[in-house]
């Protein structure tokens, strides 16, 4: 044994026992990890007794190495279950090839191709079988043990003798620890990501080479036997060259197509995604889900899915979609199995589906946001129709009939006791004033008389005039108004009523002596503006009149901010104008 075959055994060696360690600690594949470590130590015994005993037991050491004991703990990885009739048929058929080539010697290659059977059918049947948590371990197995064969086929064909039983050798060494981060983090990456690559550059190259040495074959044989020239050869191999990236091309599709099934064209892709993406978020995300042929989509708001079809993959990517309410939105996408990033295809049909979905959901957020506003609409008309009703029964009613029994005891009394129906005429009277006060607030609380008396600024000031301080003092207020045309009917009432209640905040609640209002149209939006001169002690706490300005401004589809500052407190209501006639 050469010095280079002896440190290329001891790398083995080590890169079988530290990763055993680290299965060894973190209580888990505890049998494949002993059984690595006893492959170290039978290849580490092999190279020390090479030097000090015989030849047969070497051997022995280096066949149960490699034929008994290393099999057994790929058979064993990542959990030994002995009552599995599979597992257990192949726990018995390595063990018995592995002890026949330490018996036989000369059934060495017999015992080899058997143990090289059972691993890979065992691997495979597991790979079918198991759960998925196995499965992800045993994937970086598979892709450590297949590689290292393939190699070191390739490398024992190429090289000559010790040279590339060397290099096989040391290509094993990528076992050890591929079983450590299959059993321990397989997730760190995924694995049959590299199974693309790696098995379309080993057919290619094994093609390559067939061909290669078909075409050396065919030239001597028609040389009459002799071998070609170096440059000959150097020649017919530059030719075959410019065939190696097609072949991996093609092998690239056959392949991916058999791991991961047939990718979409992205042109059809993105047309059926923009033809199918509606206003529902759930048939939007399936629309995309089956275009891509992925395993999982879904909708997060702030960081939190809100809606999602599929189920959810292993890696995914996440994609912004543009937004106006402020809030993060994203579309998170599971990649397919096998692939730790989104292809450009795919993004690209994204790119155009990502605008799709992000104006679908717009429309469906105005169309709930509508059907809520109806809601509320109707809501807050039957409710006033309702305290209409309990006032004129409750308030009204008994005063009307009231007033009639009066009227019917003054005519009785009218000939027998003219005093006595004097005195129920001038009750009769104050009821019939107290009706029509009555009337009066039921009509104010509809619609202020002096809107349409003396218009939206003249109303607000009149209104204004009766409003004192907390100190006594008569509040000074200016209003200040643009020139406008007539203005819908509920934008001046919710205007007109904003600005009172903000009035009566002032004087109720603040030393001002004076308040501004300010009227004015941006567009199609009527904006106004309540002041004052108060400096804010703390931050504004909603009451009910604050809650009722609010209230009013979102009925119609508007909006009120209000808050102190170092200046004075400011309310601030924008109410649309083209939307009031619909809510």
């Amino acid at each position: 044994m050469t010095g280079l075959h002896q440190v290329a055994l001891l790398a083995v060696a080590v890169s079988l026992v530290v990763p055993a360690a680290g299965l060894w600690r973190a209580r888990c594949a505890r049998a494949s990890a002993l059984l690595m470590t006893l492959t170290a130590i039978a290849l580490v015994a092999g190279v020390v007794l090479d030097a000090t005993a015989s030849t047969s037991v070497t051997d022995w050491a280096w066949l149960a190495a490699s034929l008994l004991l290393g099999p057994l703990a790929l058979v064993l990885f990542p959990v030994a279950r002995w009552r599995d009739p599979v597992d257990f048929v192949a726990v018995v058929t390595v063990t018995a090839a592995g002890l026949l080539s330490l018996v036989a010697p000369e059934a060495v290659v017999t015992s080899a191709m058997v143990v090289l059977i059972a691993v890979a059918g065992h691997l495979w049947w597991r790979l079918e079988q198991g759960p998925a948590a196995e499965r992800r371990a045993l994937t970086w197995m598979a892709l450590a043990f297949g590689s290292s064969c393939l190699v070191t086929g390739l490398v024992s064909f190429a090289a000559d003798g010790a040279t590339g039983s060397v290099g096989a050798e040391i290509f094993f060494g990528i076992v050890g620890p591929a079983l450590y981060v299959g059993a321990t983090r397989p997730d760190v990456a995924d694995a049959r990501a590299l199974v693309v690559p790696v098995v379309t550059y080993l057919t290619a190259a094994v093609v390559y080479l067939a061909v290669f040495i078909g075409a050396a074959a065919v030239i001597e044989e028609a040389g009459g036997g002799t071998r070609p020239t170096v440059a000959v050869l150097a020649i017919c191999a530059t030719l075959l060259a410019t065939t190696f990236h097609p072949m991996q091309v093609v092998f690239r599709g056959v392949v991916d197509e058999l791991l991961f099934g047939v990718r979409p064209d992205p042109l059809d892709a993105a047309g059926l995604v923009s033809g199918r993406i509606g206003d529902d978020p759930i048939l939007a995300l399936r629309a995309i889900r089956e275009a891509l042929l992925l395993p999982y989509a879904a909708l997060r708001l702030d960081d939190e899915v809100s809606v999602a079809s599929g189920t959810r993959a292993t890696h995914t990517e996440v994609r912004m979609l543009p937004s106006d309410t402020g809030r993060r939105l994203e579309l998170e996408v599971g990649l397919r199995t096998g692939e730790v990033a989104l292809s450009v295809t795919d993004r690209q049909v994204l790119d155009i589906a990502i605008p799709l979905l992000a104006q679908s959901l717009r429309a469906s957020g105005l169309a709930a946001d509508l059907q809520q506003s109806r809601q509320q609409t109707i809501a807050t008309r039957e409710e006033e129709r309702r305290r209409l009703r309990r006032d004129l029964h409750d308030g009204l009613g008994p005063r009307l009939t009231g007033i009639a029994f009066t009227t019917d005891a003054a005519r009785n009394l009218a000939q027998s006791d003219p005093a006595a129906a004097e005195r129920l005429l001038e009750a009769l009277r104050a009821e019939t004033t107290a009706a029509i006060d009555s009337i009066r607030e039921l009509v104010y609380a509809m619609r202020p008389p002096a809107l349409d008396e003396l218009g939206l600024a003249a109303a607000v000031t009149q209104a204004a005039a009766s409003m004192r301080s907390r100190s006594g003092v008569p509040l000074r207020t200016t209003v200040r108004t643009d020139t406008f045309e007539h203005l819908p009917a509920a934008v001046e009432v919710a205007a007109y009523r904003i600005a009172v209640e903000a009035l009566t905040n002032v004087a109720r609640h603040t030393d001002s002596p004076d308040a501004t209002v300010e009227l004015s149209c941006t567009g199609d939006v009527l904006v106004l503006e309540v002041r004052d001169r108060a400096p804010a002690a703390g931050p504004w706490r909603a009451g009910v009149g604050l809650s009722s300005m609010r209230e009013r401004a979102e009925e119609l589809g508007g909006t009120l901010t209000a808050g102190g500052t170092a200046d004075g407190g400011c309310v601030r209501a924008e109410l649309p104008l083209g939307q009031s006639s619909s809510r």
